[in-house]
């Protein structure tokens, strides 16, 4: 409980510290402040006060919204929050980033007069946000990603055959994440929004904004939920569970545990991999092979992959 009483905290004192390190330097900063500079350290754009903070405080809300709302989901099974690391990462870069800013302002009689600032600050920002990021997945790292199945003989990885009182409801659920998935959403996201820092003006507020759209859509691949039950499979997308893909049970003819080799079905991530088949690859190895009615195929990598087609494959009987 306290672990994650501070993980879901560091967001709102982030930006306490930002809004109070604003009003301390308000009387000894000019109006408008500098909030860019070039690359031999001199300020070269500037920005009111209260939007410079406004912004700060509304992209850490943002941040630290997300981290609430993936609480919200698994924190009541006490599942690990995956969007942890992000949102410390991006939380403490904005905020030392802010507090460079406006200490380069502090006692500058004009923006124009306001100290360098050099890629050094930068890399202190990213430093502060990397050392965050590690900090968030060490106090998480314990906890779970899924939860176990549940039922008799669901939770193993025999693959024997399930049997299914009439009415008994059974759920299978497994979890994965990806790890080069992971590293490959932070570099491209983090360097949208490292090179936004660089340019600034408006050119620098479209990179940010791309940056953040960039990550969103890298992170869907970043981890799965897979689950069965009576409903048949379903498919959950990265560390919100958006966007979801269902297999209705009326639909499955099969399930089988299988191989999966990334190479033979078109690389990594959501593929065609050839028509009729869909594969959604996180890693190479045990998977999901089901079968639709209509001879349509799916390959879905998850570990614990015999139990889930035992259990689908008596779902589909019982029905």
């Amino acid at each position: 409980m306290l672990r994650r009483a501070i993980l879901l905290a560091g967001g709102p004192l982030a930006a306490l510290l930002a809004f109070a390190a604003a009003a301390l330097l308000a009387g000894d900063l000019p109006d408008p402040i500098a909030t860019h500079w070039g690359v031999g350290g001199e300020p070269d754009g500037r920005m009111p006060l209260w939007i410079f903070v406004a912004a700060v405080a509304v992209a850490e809300l943002v941040a630290w919204g997300g981290l609430v709302w993936q609480a919200r989901a698994r924190g009541a099974a006490g599942l690990r929050l995956t969007v942890a690391p992000y949102a410390w990462a991006t939380l403490a870069f904005l905020t030392a980033l802010g507090l460079i800013t406006l200490a380069a302002n502090d006692g500058a009689a004009d923006w124009r007069a306001a100290d360098e600032v050099g890629l050094p600050s930068v890399a202190l920002a990213l430093a502060a946000g990397a050392l965050a990021g590690l900090a968030a997945w060490a106090l998480e790292r314990g906890r779970p990603l899924g939860e176990p199945g549940r039922g008799d003989g669901v939770g193993s990885s025999s693959g024997d055959d399930v049997a299914l009182a009439p009415g008994e409801r059974v759920v299978w659920s497994r979890a994965l994440v990806s790890r080069p998935a992971v590293v490959g959403a932070v570099v491209l996201g983090g360097g949208l929004l490292v090179a936004a820092v660089v340019v600034g003006g408006p050119g620098g507020w479209g990179l940010a904004l791309g940056g953040v759209v960039a990550a969103i859509a890298a992170g869907a691949l970043t981890e799965i939920v897979v689950t069965v039950d009576r409903r048949g499979l379903a498919i959950a997308y990265g560390p919100f569970g958006w966007p979801r893909q269902t297999v209705p049970l009326a639909e499955i003819a099969g399930a089988e545990p299988t191989m999966i080799d990334p190479w033979r079905v078109g690389g990594w991530g959501y593929r065609k991999a050839r028509p009729g088949m869909t594969a959604v690859v996180l890693r190479g190895g045990e998977g999901l092979r089901i079968v639709r009615v209509d001879g349509r195929e799916l390959l879905v990598t998850i570990p614990d992959a015999a139990a889930g087609a035992a259990l689908l494959n008596a779902l589909r009987t019982r029905g």
